[in-house]
């Protein structure tokens, strides 16, 4: 992929403090982290909250701006769409540069620069990728799938292989590894269980521990960080094996409830950030 004219020799760096007076409070890093999003949240409109809640693949941009170049502009200063401001990120962006780590990094470098420095707010771009036995793109490390992973027994070394996946996602600008699917194997007609990792729960959270602990470390506000975004099918009780595990998750993303249980509830406790419901409960026929 030829890196275009206006990406080339951007290095971006995300610890930059910006060395004006009149700083807004979201750019501010003394502030308060909440007060910063509050801060944020009061400035933006409607539009530019919509756009923030989109993180597509580039195809679907490509067909509607006629090249994938002209698109992501056009997606991260929000002209793409009536109705949606800039918007939040882009999904699978590195899998598509099949060039080395320095050439993916340019990209998605240059692309932070052009939402940092070109848009209203300077939100800047999250970019995902999927992580099921490695970071899923062109010359990342490629490991087993899920139930070979699980079949070792081993939590040190999950916890070894997640920590490099999660490396080899930062340095190409990567910030959030998903589709690890941690629910329990339960029912064979399920279409991810080759992505799962075993069909006990205690192991399962086990795994579940051992993924967070080596991709995102003890400290998220450290630099550098790579988030795990799980996956969970919702094949039984979504608290089963879960609940289990000792660790704590702050934050639960795209779940409303499952089996008449709120499924956020469930995950409280744990130092997970996000997880994706990618199917629904399979159910017993009449």
């Amino acid at each position: 992929m030829t890196v275009p004219s206006f990406l080339n020799n951007y290095e971006y760096n995300s610890s930059n403090k910006e060395e004006t007076a009149d700083i807004p409070v979201y750019k501010n890093p003394d502030v308060p982290i909440d007060q910063r999003v509050e801060d944020l949240l009061s400035r933006m409109t409607l539009e530019e909250k919509v756009g923030q809640i989109n993180m597509p693949i580039t195809g679907p941009i490509r067909k509607v701006a006629g090249s994938e170049e002209k698109g992501m502009e056009q997606f991260i200063m929000g002209s793409l769409v009536k109705g949606m401001g800039p918007g939040g990120g882009f999904f699978a962006y590195a899998r598509g540069i099949d060039e080395g780590a320095e050439q993916k990094a340019k990209m998605i470098n240059g692309w932070q620069k052009m939402a940092i420095e070109k848009s209203r707010l300077g939100i800047p771009l999250l970019f995902i990728e999927e992580g099921t036995h490695g970071a899923m793109f062109p010359g990342a490390t490629i490991y087993p799938e899920g139930p070979t992973i699980g079949s070792c027994w081993n939590t040190d070394l999950v916890k070894e292989i997640y920590s490099q996946a999660g490396h080899e996602a930062r340095i190409v600008g990567t910030h959030v590894l998903n589709t690890i699917v941690i629910e329990p194997i339960r029912d064979p007609r399920l279409g991810r269980n080759e992505e799962a990792y075993t069909e006990d729960p205690y192991l399962s959270s086990c795994i579940a521990r051992a993924i967070v602990d080596g991709c995102q470390g003890k400290d998220l506000t450290a630099p550098d960080k790579a988030i795990v975004s799980f996956d969970s099918a919702i094949q039984v009780d979504p608290s089963y094996g879960m609940a289990m595990t000792e660790r704590h998750i702050s934050v639960t993303a795209s779940f409303n409830s499952a089996n008449t249980l709120p499924v956020s509830g469930m995950y409280r406790g744990n130092d997970i950030i996000s997880t994706m419901r990618a199917h629904i409960s399979l159910k017993k026929s009449n």
